[in-house]
């Protein structure tokens, strides 16, 4: 419900960066009654139907992303990196990122060196960052520019909408 509460107006061009079996975006399409056009990009050697193989990251780095409304960072763990991607390229639009945490890793340093921690600190101090990873990435967020974010969290599991202007 997150993403069909959070598209934006007009027609709707999705980049599905870990597309899977598609399932996320017919449903939306179902519950929001709007068409909506997907290019879905997964490396699953199961998948039979239409999409770019392979890493999503090539990708992100040479399509032409302002043909796409939507961005969605569906993947299992943390998209930090297609993140980076969006935010060096200067993408404007709407992006959907499921963020799995591991609480015993304390997250990409890069993400933390973006925030204002040295390398220093991190190397000596990794543990103590496991338990602010959430409150962290947030704020990782905020200093890349992100004004608006709506999200949903279940234990470690958090969803997001971010309006990337």
């Amino acid at each position: 419900m997150l993403r069909v509460k959070n598209l934006p107006e007009g027609e709707i061009s999705v980049l599905d960066c870990f597309a899977g079996k598609g399932l996320i975006w017919a449903a939306v399409e179902n519950l929001s009654g709007r068409k909506v056009k997907v290019m879905p990009i997964d490396k699953r050697p199961d998948k039979d139907d239409f999409h770019l193989y392979g890493d999503n990251l090539e990708y992100l780095e040479t399509l032409d992303l302002s043909r796409f409304r939507v961005v969605d960072l569906d993947s299992y763990g943390s998209p930090f990196r297609q993140l980076e991607v969006l935010f060096r390229r200067k993408y404007k639009g709407t992006v959907f990122v499921t963020m799995i945490l591991d609480f015993r890793e304390p997250g990409p340093d890069d993400m933390l060196i973006a925030i204002g921690f040295t390398k220093d600190q991190i190397e000596k101090a990794s543990p103590c960052f496991c338990k602010r990873s959430w409150e962290y990435f947030l704020q990782y967020l905020a200093v890349k520019g992100v004004k608006k974010i709506r999200h949903r969290s279940t234990k470690r599991k958090h969803y997001l909408a971010l309006t990337m202007a």
